[in-house]
């Protein structure tokens, strides 16, 4: 079907705390839990703006900043799949 999915659960499961870092309460995410998904989408984002030749406006400006990334792509702890 080609349609891409991301493992979110896989991901937020990288750190050892993450049952307490990641939720308040088991089932809705905290803060923390929260940067996880908003790392997917920024990631989804930039991988469908290369597909169709573009790239979007949040990527154009993260390129116009030069301060160096906090993590690369392989340390997001998160896999896209086909």
């Amino acid at each position: 079907m080609g349609v891409k999915v991301v493992d979110l659960f896989t991901a937020l499961q990288k750190r050892d705390d993450w049952m307490d870092a990641c939720f308040t309460d088991g089932i809705h995410l905290s803060a923390e839990g929260g940067k996880v998904p908003s790392k997917f989408a920024v990631a989804a984002a930039t991988v469908a703006a290369a597909a169709s030749g573009g790239a979007p406006a949040a990527a154009k400006e993260e390129e116009k900043k030069e301060e160096p990334a906090e993590e690369s792509d392989e340390d997001m702890g998160f896999i896209l799949f086909d």
